[in-house]
This record gives structure tokens, sequence and C-alpha cells, in this order.
């Protein structure tokens, strides 16, 4: 692949709408200690703005309690703390409305380990009263002006019978409660669904709540890449699709919301939607996400990469540090190889200047040209490395080139893990050289340009993510060095 680059032309602008939003686990969680570290590992890496997590009506959280006499009551100490400390962190919720109060559920269905109800409520006003009340305490402690920054989405996948035990009809008295519920206690928060599985239901849904003449600001849905099949022994396996095919469905409803005039938010995104699928640990799913996101970033107005941390409990507590969980970060803090993926991603700079198959190049605003070069290998295609030649337009003097990279061996904690047998629960000098491994290569080196032209080579091998950043003059010294964690 050769790839020329000339920093005065530019091809529109670079979106950060991938950042914006990250998914976590259950919000009784965001009280645990990793919990809060990890997330502000991510937010140093990335800069993410907001967390959406399942839950925050959950009877975990306490919210809604009653007298002797059955009257209904609030507590929103667990919340407050809670939000509290997302906030701290520098991250604001980004709220999903569920699950259903044990008071309040018209039956007992439940899913995951923790057992969230998925019930229609069995009065929709006490429903509708409910998220007043969690809505006005939210603005009465943090102040409407923050509040109008947050965004409410209503429920969770209510196209899947897992996580609603109602029909579509039902979810959308759901909806229509719910969202005149936000706006009552200030117009200018923001609110929208249907928040459902597999890009269903959006144009039905916008159909909705124009019909109905409800308040709406935003357009939810989720997407994994995959399609699932069966082994030999019955049990179902998911198959990582390329991401073309996801990103041209999120182009295709990013058409039909902006149509709309309404926002719309992949709330959840990844390569398969198993919280026990090793994909998620390795250097393939580092290179997916950045031909994902290459792809995507600039249809939409926010992907929340499902999750930044491996706490996370839907199928009960981890049993082993590397298990196939979604997240960013895995148990004890060690960043995996799609953290990496996602912290090379932010260096990126405002300007595209170059889009090809496996690689992005953008020009930062000091100037720098900036490149990202990925090599996915999906299932079903061949293994093979990537020559890459760039071919960089810059005035003749010297320059710094900075190199970064991860591949199948570097920057790879999981491999590391495997090295010293996968121990499920490493000690404490295991851990402390497992961070170590988790860090990508790193090189920097000056070189001088004459003819107007820079050239760099490299070999982008299976499953390689590489970014490459050049800059007018000189930086620092010439070195190969490990970057240093944090």
């Amino acid at each position: 692949m050769k790839v020329e680059i000339d920093p005065k032309k530019s091809l529109g602008k670079w979106s950060d709408s991938w950042r914006l939003v990250v998914g976590s686990g259950h919000g009784y969680l965001a009280l645990r200690a990793d919990y809060i570290e990890h997330l502000r590992m991510v937010k140093n890496a990335i800069d993410c703005e907001y967390v959406r997590f399942h839950g925050i009506l959950h009877d975990d959280v306490a919210i809604l309690n009653q007298d002797r006499e059955g009257k209904p009551g609030y507590n929103f100490l667990m919340l407050d703390t809670i939000y509290d400390a997302l906030l701290e962190t520098g991250v604001r919720p980004f709220v999903e409305l569920g699950f259903m109060p044990k008071l309040l559920a018209r039956g007992e269905e439940t899913v995951f380990y923790w057992k969230g109800n998925i019930a229609p409520p069995k009065d929709y006003e006490a429903w509708g009263e409910l998220v007043e009340a969690f809505v006005r305490q939210c603005r009465e402690r943090y102040g409407a002006d923050e509040v109008r920054e947050w965004y409410f989405e209503v429920w969770n996948e209510p196209n899947l019978k897992n996580f609603w035990a109602g029909t579509q009809e039902e979810y959308y008295e759901l909806y229509r409660h719910a969202a005149l519920a936000v706006k009552k206690v200030d117009e200018e928060f923001r609110v929208g669904g249907p928040a459902t599985a597999g890009r269903q239901w959006v144009e039905e849904f916008i159909h909705f709540v124009r019909r109905e003449k409800l308040p709406v600001d935003f357009v939810s849905t989720h997407a994994y890449c995959c399609k699932g099949e069966f082994d030999p022994d019955g049990r179902r396996r998911w198959k990582v699709r390329p991401a073309r095919g996801m990103a041209e469905g999120m182009a295709a409803d990013g058409k039909v919301c902006r149509e709309a005039g309404l926002e719309l938010h992949y709330t959840e995104w990844n390569s398969t939607p198993s919280p026990l699928d090793p994909v998620h640990d390795t250097a393939f799913n580092a290179a997916f996400v950045c031909d994902a996101i290459t792809r995507a970033a600039t249809e939409l107005d926010s992907m929340s990469y499902w999750t930044f941390s491996d706490v996370f409990e839907e199928a009960g507590p981890p049993r082993k540090l590397f298990h196939g969980g979604f997240g960013l970060v895995a148990m004890h803090g060690i960043a995996k190889p799609t953290f990496n993926a996602f912290e090379m991603l932010a260096a990126m700079g405002e300007e595209i200047l170059a889009r090809e198959e496996k690689l992005l190049a953008t020009k930062g605003a000091d100037g720098s040209v900036r490149v990202i070069a990925y090599n996915p290998c999906y299932p079903d295609e061949e293994a093979a490395g990537e020559e890459v030649e760039l071919e960089i337009l810059m005035e003749d003097g010297e320059v710094t080139v900075e190199e970064r990279w991860i591949d199948e061996r570097v920057g790879n904690a999981n491999a590391a893990w495997a090295e010293i047998g996968q121990p499920a629960f490493p000690s404490m000098e295991q851990t402390e050289w497992l961070e170590k491994e988790a860090v990508p290569e790193y090189a920097i080196r000056r070189e001088k340009v004459s003819g107007g032209k820079m050239r760099v080579r490299f070999n982008l091998p299976t499953n390689g993510v590489r970014l490459i950043t050049t800059r007018q003059g000189s930086e620092g010294t010439t070195a190969r060095v490990r970057a240093e964690k944090g």
C-alpha cells in the first residue's frame, strides 16, 4: 500500500464521536475503587465525556421504596454517590432509564446475574412519577445547566425479549411517560430512545414520536459486528464480520436521523455481544476497532464502545484475569490491545488528509501529520502482512518522526499472559510484568527532508496497528524505547 499525503489538502473534518461515550457494567459498580481507577485510565487516554450503564433504577440503588402504609417514597443517597463519583472523574452520565424497580414491576422476569427486572410497569403513571422524581433530584443536586449536558435514554434493547417482557406498543407507552416526565422537569433536558439491538425500530420510533407529538432529542440503537454460528458441540459462537457492513448501517441510520433533525447515538457497539468472548482480549479486536471507527465515526453523533472495563458482572464476577470481557481495561488495571488502539486514535488530528482501506491520515492543530494504519484479519481471510509506504509532502529540513505500534506480540498483555501459563489470579509480580508488556512499542528519530518529500516505510503485520506522527523541526533524541505506562 503506497499513500501520498499532502498536508495542504483537506478531505474534511475528522470526528471525535467515537470517544465521547463509553459503556460500562451496571451502575452499582461505580461504587468500586477499581471501576473508578479504570475510568480514570480511559478518561486520560481518550478524554471520554460520558459513561452509559444499565441498572440506575435497579433495586440495588434503592431509589424506590414504600412506607408501612404502602405509599411510595424515594431514596437518592446511592444515586448521588454514583453520579458524584462519575462527575469527580470528569465524566458525565449518559443516563439509561432502567430497569424496573420490583415495587413497580408488572412481573418477575429478570436478566443478568444481578437480576435486572425487565417487566413493564404495572402503573405507567407511577413510572412517569418515578422518572420525574429521579430527574428532579439530578437537577436539584447538580444544577440545571449541568444536567442540560446529559442525555436521558429510555430503557435498553426493548426489541429483545431478554430485555423487555412487553410489546413494542408497551415500550412506546413507557417512552411516552418517561419523555414527558423528563421535559416536565426542564424542557431543555435531552431525552430519546429506543436503544434497540441490531438497528431495529429506528424509523418506526421516529414516526411514532412525530405522530404522537412527543418530545425527542436523539435516536439511539446498538450494533455488534458479527453473526451467530454453532460449533460441532452445538454451542453458539460469534463470528466477527468485516466492519464495512456495520459502518454502512451506521451511515444509513445517520442519514435518516439527520433528515429528521435528530442526533444519532450508537449507545453500544463492539465486535461481539458476549461478555465471555476471547476475541475481546486480542490484537485482532484492536485492529477491528480501528477499522470500524475510521469508517463510521463521521456518520453519527456518538458510538459508545461496550465497555471501558472488565469490572462487569452480567454473567457474574470474572473468574480469571483474561476471560473475554468487553472491557478496554482488564482486571487489575491492565490495558488490553484495544485500549492501546483507542489511545492511538485519540492522538489523531482534526483534518482528514487521506483515507484508504486500512489507513487514515490526518493533520493536527500544530501542523503535524498523524497516520494510523491497521491490518485486521477477519475470519475466513488469509493472514498476511502489509507493506506500507507513506510519501508525505513536507518542507526541506529536519523532521521528527514518532512511531507507536502493537501487534500479536507487542503491546499485548493477553499474549504475555499466555506466556506465563494464563494464571487465573496472577501474583503482584506477574501483574506488574503484564502491565509493562501491555505498553506499545515506541520509537522517535530525526530525519532530513530534501526534495519536498519524506518517505516512511514499514511492515504492518497481521492484526497490527501503527501510529506515525511527523512534524517539522527536531524534538528529543533518536531512540527506540518502551513507552511509559500512563
